[in-house]
């Protein structure tokens, strides 16, 4: 039976369902840093180097099924575990490039901006929610602009700006 704070049943339950659609999770330390520093190599590279055939239709349902675990799983391991917090958020950049939406992508900086604010990297804090801000605002998405302050003001609080967080 699941219970509400259960981390480690909340896990499994997103590994199974990543099973399902094709995607694993690495589980020892070295595959889990391995894998994390080519998520983020992956993400550097323009998008002209992503491949045509990820765009498929039949594949884009997975990538945002996902998509939504990766960004999930990543808060999870937040609180417990930073090597797999930083593998499953490497994970969330690439299938938000992969996907291509570009509410994806804003979430996926906002949602940098945030982790990179835990772990106080605060000069990458911010220059990721600069850009999930700038680019929500260009694109007029309220909802993705809602997110990215909040966790852009999150970043902020973590960095001890308590100003710039309630703004």
């Amino acid at each position: 039976q699941f219970r509400i704070g259960d981390v480690d049943e909340a896990v499994n339950v997103f590994d199974r369902s990543l099973a399902q659609i094709g995607y694993r999770r690495p589980r020892f330390s070295v595959a889990v840093v391995f894998s994390t520093i080519v998520s983020f190599l992956r993400h550097a590279l323009p998008q002209s180097f992503h491949l045509a055939w990820i765009r498929r239709p039949d594949r884009r349902k997975r990538l945002q099924v996902a998509h939504r675990v990766f960004s999930t799983l990543e808060l999870l391991w937040a609180q417990r575990n930073v090597l797999h917090c930083g593998q499953a958020h490497g994970r969330h950049l690439i299938l938000a490039d992969q996907i291509g939406e570009p509410s994806c992508l804003i979430h996926a900086s906002a949602r940098q901006a945030l982790i990179f604010g835990i772990f106080s990297v605060n000069g990458l804090a911010l220059r990721a929610g600069r850009f999930a801000l700038a680019s929500a605002q260009q694109m007029g998405d309220a909802e993705a602009e809602a997110i990215a302050k909040g966790h852009v003001g999150c970043a902020h609080y973590f960095g001890a700006r308590l100003q710039d967080a309630e703004r």
